[in-house]
């Protein structure tokens, strides 16, 4: 059976010092029943409130037109006719890269005015041909068209000009970091971690860029986005007692035989699936130095945890986007929940005692309450896609 494939998409950015609004904006939107990804990431001139309604509006509309049109060049090209010219920089009051990546591979990429893309294949940086579109009405403006298929295990970055052009003026880089040094660096860094996820990749592009400026002060704004294309990873999360103790086998068989990650919330949850599988578990106790319970180790899963307290912590984290680097239970499931793709939660539904006692802290919820928060979190926020079996 052929593996499927799932496209990781994320992007990091830091704003030009003293600003607290981005001048660049990227959008990217899963379509065609999550089997196309259509993007965009546009650099509004200058920086700021202004810098941000120009990039925001370029690729709102250019997003908006490649989802309801399948001629993308022609309405690319309307954009590119309707940007007017700075007068006093001579210059585009906005720049955009479209992206549209289909889930067989098909990619195609507009350009105009951004630095050209990355992209890295087999630990080398590919150069993919262009054709180019010019302008009816704007002298010297034109867009680059690019059509390729993206492989497994691809790598595609864009970036704003303030990755490439960071450290300009100074003695190490003095026109600015520049194109080739880009996608080398890029290159290096896929190299040495060629399983890297689209998040961290994207961070390490922009981390990069801020090191190059003066006392790590922006000059402009720095974005990078990554799209790798790999096959897709699936996680299921049981969690609660079943209502109908004779459930407990149906449970124990269906994580059994899930091909994935496997995690559980609770330590009933855990003990059944244990007794059920006729194993031990091991609680991890050692150096363990944080306020919620500590995990178990259950062999056959990737991570047990504690049950409606990690749960609820996860929920917090998600919600603040802050679980990166928390090493407490609550962050490890934070992050292996973000490198999958499809979240399926099996979930008791006999009521735990224990969790309605008054005198248990008042922000703890029902299980079900707390699913069906992460659930949505983890979709519209997270574009995840989750499945819930109820027992």
């Amino acid at each position: 059976m052929d593996e499927k494939l799932y496209l990781d998409i994320d992007f990091n950015q830091i704003f030009k010092n003293g600003e607290d609004i981005g001048g660049d904006r990227f959008l990217f939107k899963k379509v065609d029943a999550r089997s196309r990804v259509i993007a965009v990431l546009s650099d509004g001139l200058g920086s700021g409130v202004k810098a941000n309604i120009l990039a925001s509006m370029t690729a709102t509309m250019a997003l908006k037109f490649i989802e309801e049109k399948r001629d993308i060049e022609h309405f690319a090209g309307i954009i590119m006719d309707a940007l007017p010219i700075c007068q006093v920089r001579n210059i585009s009051y906005a720049t955009f890269t479209i992206i549209d990546v289909h889930i067989d591979g098909y990619t195609k990429i507009i350009e105009m005015d951004n630095p050209p893309f990355t992209l890295i294949r087999n630990n080398q940086i590919l150069e993919i041909p262009y054709s180019t579109i010019k302008s009816s009405k704007i002298q010297n403006r034109t867009m680059k068209i690019y059509e390729f298929y993206m492989h497994a295990n691809d790598y595609l970055a864009v970036y704003s000009d303030g990755v490439t052009q960071s450290g300009m003026g100074n003695k190490t880089f003095h026109r600015g970091f520049g194109d080739k040094n880009v996608q080398e660096f890029i290159c290096q860094i896929v190299t040495a971690n060629n399983s890297i996820n689209a998040n961290d990749l994207s961070w390490k592009i922009v981390s990069e860029a801020i090191k190059h400026e003066t006392n790590y002060k922006a000059l402009d704004d720095i974005t990078a986005a990554v799209f790798h294309m790999r096959t897709l990873k699936d996680l299921m999360l049981y969690t609660g007692p079943a209502y109908h103790e004779e459930n407990d086998k149906v449970i124990a068989e269906e994580l059994a035989n899930f091909h994935g990650s496997k995690v559980i919330c609770g330590g009933s949850s855990a003990e059944i699936i244990a007794r059920q599988w006729g194993k031990k578990i091991r609680i991890n106790t050692e150096g363990f130095k944080h306020d919620l319970p500590p995990t178990s180790y259950l062999q056959g899963t990737n991570l047990v945890t504690e049950g409606v307290f990690t749960l609820t912590r996860l929920l917090e984290y998600l919600e603040n986007k802050s679980g990166k680097n928390k090493v407490d239970p609550a962050g490890q499931l934070y992050k292996l929940l973000l490198e999958h793709d499809i979240i399926n939660f099996l979930v008791g539904t006999r009521i735990n005692v224990a969790n309605q006692d008054p005198k248990m802290p008042v922000h703890l919820e029902f299980r079900k309450t707390i699913i069906l928060k992460l659930e949505k979190i983890l979709t519209e926020q997270f574009y995840k896609e989750v499945n819930i079996d109820y027992f």
